[in-house]
């Protein structure tokens, strides 16, 4: 086997599985040693997507579903109908607004969830556009 095989047979190989904070606000998934966080009130529709086998993070960690062959961020997918009503308000593309995580990328509630246009997602990261954001991401090669 190769070297990245090996690696990623490693990583699957981990525990994972769903489960509660211990004051049961919140549901736990917990995948590739990591731990995804969300409102106890999407627990049916993030149980569907566990138990479907739907959800896997991207190279960026982001939590994802599995959807029309491709994957979604699951953040965007919880806050899609404020993506498309903010979208129509500012008569943009839907693919201009964003849905930043104010606390991190494993904190998925609700509350933590921002939608915004993708300029202001940048300002949130100290850039002035978008388009600088990237500049700067593929000057470094790094996520921020």
């Amino acid at each position: 086997w190769k070297k990245e095989e090996i690696a990623r047979h490693e990583k699957e190989d981990r525990e994972s599985g769903t489960g509660y904070t211990d004051d049961g606000k919140y549901m736990v998934i917990s995948l590739w040693e990591e731990n995804y966080i969300f409102d106890i009130e999407c627990e049916s529709f993030i149980d569907d997507l566990w138990n479907g086998g739907l959800l896997t993070p991207n190279k960026d960690m982001y939590l994802c579903i599995k959807k029309d062959g491709g994957i979604i961020e699951i953040h965007r997918e919880l806050k899609i109908k404020e993506v498309e009503e903010l979208a129509k308000k500012l008569k943009c593309d839907e693919k201009d607004i964003h849905v930043h995580h104010k606390e991190g990328i494993f904190m998925n509630t609700l509350e933590d969830l921002e939608v915004l246009h993708k300029d202001d997602h940048a300002r949130r990261h100290g850039f002035p556009t978008w388009r600088a954001f990237q500049m700067f991401r593929a000057k470094h090669k790094k996520k921020i």
